[in-house]
């Protein structure tokens, strides 16, 4: 089998659609296929962003040119969808690699209630956190407020603590976002803004003009860098798997 039939084996097993992550998993799974590299993921990589068979969803995720409009319509993305429905999406979608990426990282993973029943591209999201309910790091005004932030990673420790806070913003003006994060300054914890790229200049910005005390706190991370390091990590878990190594 050549690289781009496994790779688009892997795609039609997988639904039509899937994530990097997914298809590097399934395609390097076949007996049959001659990589000849020693980064496999790259040439999926390649294939997906190339091969005219292929086209791309959203960062990170690819599906099928052959299945594009009922693809769409499955996602409730396409052009007979409203806006609010496409940023329904998004905002899951966005969720969802945050929450995979701190599970791969071995943090325990959280998202609000209200988000739970949510789909992640075909499963809703709690499936994919490893807590629903927030661990008693501080005072229980304070637990509260943190229930209402996108994802939380927390340490998976005996006495769990948040390491990473993440607020996913399309459309607002990222006040709300950043007032939540000002609570949690005392904590050593890392607070990320994640949203589109063209959307940077307007969050500094507001950060500078409105919170000049999370400056040097909050951090802004673009869809496309965020499915970036995550697609990394996975590629960095697959090595340690090959040669049986556990990754600290």
């Amino acid at each position: 089998m050549k690289q781009h039939e496994a790779v688009i084996r892997a795609v039609e097993e997988l639904g039509g659609f899937a994530t990097l992550a997914q298809i590097y998993q399934k395609a390097l799974s076949y007996p049959n296929v001659r990589w000849g590299t020693k980064t496999p993921q790259a040439s999926i990589r390649r294939i997906v962003q190339k091969r005219p068979e292929f086209f791309k969803i959203r960062p990170g995720l690819w599906g099928l040119r052959e299945h594009e409009k009922d693809i769409l319509k499955t996602l409730q993305i396409g052009d007979e969808t409203t806006p609010a429905q496409q940023e329904a999406f998004d905002h899951t979608y966005y969720q969802g690699i945050i929450v995979q990426w701190g599970n791969l990282l071995q943090c325990t993973t959280y998202v609000p209630p209200q988000d739970r029943n949510r789909l992640f591209l075909d499963k809703p999201l709690r499936e994919f956190i490893t807590t629903e309910s927030i661990p008693p790091f501080t005072y229980p005004e304070l637990v509260q407020r943190a229930g209402t932030v996108d994802v939380i990673w927390f340490s998976n420790s005996a006495h769990p603590f948040p390491v990473r806070m993440f607020e996913v913003e399309h459309t607002t003006d990222f006040h709300h976002s950043l007032i939540k994060f000002r609570h949690f300054l005392h904590f050593r914890t890392e607070f990320f803004v994640v949203a589109s790229a063209h959307r940077k200049r307007e969050f500094e910005e507001k950060l500078q003009r409105d919170h000049r005390e999370l400056c040097a706190h909050v951090r802004f991370l673009n869809y496309e860098a965020l499915v970036k390091v995550y697609s990394k990590e996975v590629e960095r878990y697959q090595a340690y798997e090959e040669v049986g190594i556990v990754p600290l």
